[in-house]
C-alpha cells in the first residue's frame, strides 16, 4: 500500500510505502499527473508487482485513468513492472492529455 498524506502538482509530494510489513518513505516528482494547479490532495492506493523494495523506485508512467463514485484512480507502471493504483477525490485528480507519471526516488 501506498499513500501521500499531501502531494502537490507543482512540486510533488512525500509518501509512505507499506510492504512486508515495513514502512519505507519516498519522495515524488510530478510530470502531467493529473493534478490539478498546485492544489494538495491526499492519495492511497496498492502496489502490485513489487519483489523487492528496490525495485520501487523509478519513473511511472500512467497506463489509464478512471473515475468511480466520487474517486479517482490513475494506474502507473515503472521499468521493473511494479504497478501503482492511486485514487483520489474526483475532483482533485483529473487525468491530463499527453505523457504523465510521477518519479519515485525512497528516502533513508
Amino acid at each position: 500500500m501506498v499513500s501521500w498524506p499531501r502531494a502537490s502538482a507543482s512540486g510533488g509530494g512525500d509518501g509512505t510505502l507499506v510492504f512486508q510489513g515495513k514502512s519505507f518513505r519516498f519522495q515524488t516528482d510530478v510530470f502531467n499527473a493529473g493534478l490539478p494547479g498546485a492544489q494538495e490532495v491526499t492519495a492511497t492506493g496498492n502496489v502490485t508487482n513489487l519483489a523487492k523494495v528496490q525495485d520501487f523506485p523509478g519513473t511511472y508512467v500512467a497506463t489509464a485513468a478512471a473515475p468511480a463514485a466520487g474517486m479517482a484512480t490513475i494506474i502507473l507502471k515503472n521499468a521493473h513492472g511494479v504497478v501503482m493504483q492511486i485514487r483520489a477525490r474526483e475532483n482533485d485528480l483529473k487525468p491530463k492529455p499527453g505523457p504523465s507519471g510521477i518519479t519515485v526516488t525512497l528516502k533513508n
